[in-house]
């Protein structure tokens, strides 16, 4: 759920420029295109397709993401103590994604994994590669990503 809600955070999906699109109904092109236009608030299955990477190509960074995970949970927790991850508001996100981009997370333990900003870029990376990759590796569910 945490990695879910990190992916979405990172694509275009969410954004305000996304909200402003509209299909004209009156065409019969967009019909078919409508139910996956819903999906693209959904991460483009971005975080299935980090779990399936990290389970063969890139499994050399699943520790960096179990490491860096438990601690993102900590520290959302420590900073929103009543809501669980899933709910923490966007902006505390936003606050963290720029932390971790500056690398100075309060509350990030360096001695247990020495680099927010590399895990950032690393997260970056995969996110955007299993929003737009082929759906047969797990990503860009229905091609969702390719109709952004």
């Amino acid at each position: 759920t945490l990695l879910r809600r990190l992916t979405n955070h990172i694509l275009p999906f969410n954004s305000h420029e996304a909200e402003l699109f509209q299909l004209n109904p009156g065409s019969g092109d967009y019909a078919a295109l409508l139910p996956q236009l819903y999906q693209l608030d959904h991460g483009a299955s971005a975080a299935n397709y980090i779990d399936k990477l990290l389970a063969r190509e890139e499994r050399h960074h699943a520790d960096a993401y179990h490491r860096c995970l438990v601690q993102i949970d900590r520290i959302l927790r420590g900073r929103q103590p009543f809501l669980e991850p899933r709910d923490i508001p966007e902006d505390e996100f936003l606050r963290l994604y720029g932390e971790m981009a500056d690398g100075a997370v309060a509350g990030w333990d360096y001695n247990d994994y020495g680099s927010p900003q590399y895990f950032l870029a690393l997260l970056r990376r995969h996110t955007w590669t299993g929003a737009f990759c082929h759906p047969k590796y797990g990503g860009n569910g229905g091609g969702a990503g390719w109709y952004s």
